[in-house]
């Protein structure tokens, strides 16, 4: 809206999709350089509005931006997500099957005509928040398993192998009462932070400034658009958006984050415009 109303009537006006998407990749790395300075809660808001943001921007993309769709295709990327939303239902943690369907699903976005990077904040966006053991009943399964686990040297063959059994039981535990999201998240930080921002800044920085004269570039309808849009646009949408769903009961806060902490985030999100998103649109 802020974008569309400062180029209204001009020939960049359809480029108001651009300012609607900021990189997952560059928040998450950002906050996962501040490290434990972070609160987990405020973490998973951010990754979690990060999500929702570029699936509806790229929902905006496929719908206004895309000239050649594929409805075939759409409609068996769709069908992959649904299988991987009801294997999650069912509680299936297996990675043989997930990986296989992130690529299948990946491929017929790709061959639909619709930015393939919403297959991935799709599933993304599909990955359980939440573990499947709560902390009481880790810690009951965890204790039974402790107290049956033997303080002294094993020697013995079988007592050897009992004790791997515990001890593989008690790994597999502990595995299932982290989230699947915070657990993937944790497992790819390092090389989302470390490897594929650093490749992607490169990839997209080819920028040539000859023949552009900066001082008109940034007082340009379409500089200041794209910047007040990220700016204030991230900054009064998310954060009202989020009261709105605490006031009216469609969600609350994770735990140990402030409003304060809604705010600075929804501020980190107003950032550079997704690469992605502004070569589709234009």
């Amino acid at each position: 809206l802020i974008y569309f109303s400062l180029n209204a009537g001009t020939a960049a006006a359809h480029g108001w999709g651009i300012p609607m998407a900021t990189d997952i990749a560059f928040a998450v790395g950002v906050v996962a350089l501040l490290g434990s300075r972070v609160p987990a809660g405020a973490k998973l808001l951010l990754l979690a509005v990060a999500i929702a943001d570029d699936i509806g921007a790229i929902a905006v993309i496929a719908i206004f931006y895309t000239s050649d769709l594929s409805a075939a295709y759409l409609g068996a990327a769709i069908l992959g997500l649904v299988l991987v939303w009801v294997a999650s239902r069912v509680h299936v943690r297996a990675m043989w099957f997930y990986v296989p369907m992130a690529f299948i699903v990946w491929y017929f976005t790709l061959e639909s005509g619709i930015h393939a990077t919403l297959a991935g904040v799709a599933l993304g966006f599909l990955t359980p928040a939440y573990p499947y053991y709560k902390p009481q009943e880790f810690d009951k399964r965890a204790r039974a398993i402790l107290d049956q686990y033997p303080a002294n040297d094993i020697r013995d063959v079988h007592a050897q192998e009992h004790a791997d059994h515990e001890v593989l039981l008690l790994s597999e535990i502990a595995q299932e009462s982290v989230a699947p999201l915070a657990g993937r998240e944790h497992r790819l930080v390092a090389w989302s932070s470390f490897v594929i921002v650093p490749l992607f800044a490169l990839a997209n920085a080819g920028v040539d400034f000859r023949g552009v004269s900066i001082a008109d570039a940034l007082t340009s309808r379409v500089a200041l658009g794209v910047s007040l849009g990220l700016v204030v646009g991230k900054l009064v949408g998310i954060s009202l958006a989020s009261y709105g769903a605490v006031r009216f009961g469609l969600g609350r806060l994770p735990p140990g984050t402030s409003w304060s902490l809604v705010v600075l985030r929804s501020s980190s999100r107003a950032g550079r415009p997704s690469a992605g998103s502004a070569s589709s649109v234009v």
